[in-house]
């Protein structure tokens, strides 16, 4: 899985593998998101902001996750709105 950034736009992504699963932090602003590209439906997650993120698809649509959880359990993702 290849991610693109455009230049002059700052992100620190931590990349981590995780059995064929990728693992991507970084601070979600508005400057960020708008310069994420991907060839593969992924989702990054906010570094500072705990299981918030936004899932950004090839076609170029954006939009914001939360990763839910109770009791411990795996929990579900929960689509909060688009961006744009």
């Amino acid at each position: 899985m290849r991610t693109q950034v455009k230049p002059g736009c700052p992100i620190l992504i931590l990349e981590r593998d995780l059995r064929e699963m990728k693992l991507k932090k970084t601070k979600i602003t508005r400057r960020t998101v708008d310069a994420l590209e991907v060839e593969n439906d992924t989702v990054f997650w906010d570094s500072e902001l705990s299981e918030f993120g936004v899932r950004v698809y090839p076609t170029g649509s954006r939009f914001y996750v939360v990763q839910t959880r109770a009791n411990g359990k795996a929990g579900k993702r929960v689509t909060v709105g688009w961006h744009g």
